[in-house]
């Protein structure tokens, strides 16, 4: 499993730069649908892992497009840690013919538990930006947004066609943050180069803490429990913007 360990900086300048990408990340939960593991039930988030879900995640694999980026993370090679483990992906990608090289995927949420996700947002308040995702991220004003699309939450697989729709009648070239959870590098490929000079970012989870949910992750249930380290917290991540 090859992982490609990008800085932030690698995201931000080609954002600066007008070079357009879309990125999709590929966590343990989404890894236990590819595997169809746990076809029935559900995540931690009570996101159900349908069949047509877990389908649709394992097809998405195939995804080609030289400006997409696949990524996920360094630490699922850790079989004890994740459950998930480098020899088990490395054999479902060579069972499948899948020859794919990851970017890694905690970069981003490293640089947002040390509040350095500051020239990422500064860079997108330059930007045309949409946002896809629940209405609690409908908050992230700090982000001038021009437009939110709605999604369900936990579970969003079925209002992908109406989200994909909604968002090329948008129509409008910028940066589209997608937080939708497991479908969320989905959506990301079914709009990829579908607007024009545009970008098609899966966010995962950083943007959570900016708006207070997310808490059946440990950090974050930490992080929530003291206010005044969360105050900092929040203080020190929009320094300056």
């Amino acid at each position: 499993m090859t992982i490609h360990n990008k800085p932030l900086e690698f995201y931000v300048d080609k954002l600066k730069n007008n070079e357009y990408f879309s990125l999709g990340c590929y966590c343990d939960g989404e890894w236990i649908g590819i595997f169809h593991e746990r076809v029935g039930g559900e995540n931690s988030e009570g996101t159900k892992y349908t069949q047509e879900l877990c389908d649709a995640l394992a097809g998405s694999l195939n995804f080609k497009s030289d400006n997409f980026f696949f990524s996920s993370a360094e630490v699922l090679k850790n079989v004890a840690w994740t459950g998930i483990g480098e020899a088990r992906i490395d054999r479902y990608l060579e069972e499948h013919g899948l020859n794919i090289e990851f970017y890694e995927k905690d970069m981003w949420d490293k640089a947002m538990k040390e509040c350095a996700m500051q020239t990422f947002i500064t860079q997108l308040r330059k930007m045309n930006v949409c946002i896809v995702s629940n209405r609690h991220l409908m908050r992230l004003h700090f982000l001038n947004y021009d437009y939110f699309i709605e999604i369900g939450y936990p579970n969003c697989y079925d209002e992908i066609d109406r989200v994909v729709d909604q968002c090329l009648r948008y129509g409008k070239s910028g940066v589209y943050l997608i937080s939708a959870g497991l479908p969320a590098a989905l959506i990301a490929q079914k709009l990829h180069n579908q607007i024009p000079n545009s970008w098609f970012i899966d966010c995962g989870s950083i943007w959570d803490s900016f708006v207070g949910i997310g808490a059946q992750r440990g950090w974050r249930a930490e992080l929530y429990s003291n206010k005044e380290k969360y105050d900092n917290w929040l203080k020190m991540s929009l320094e300056g913007i």
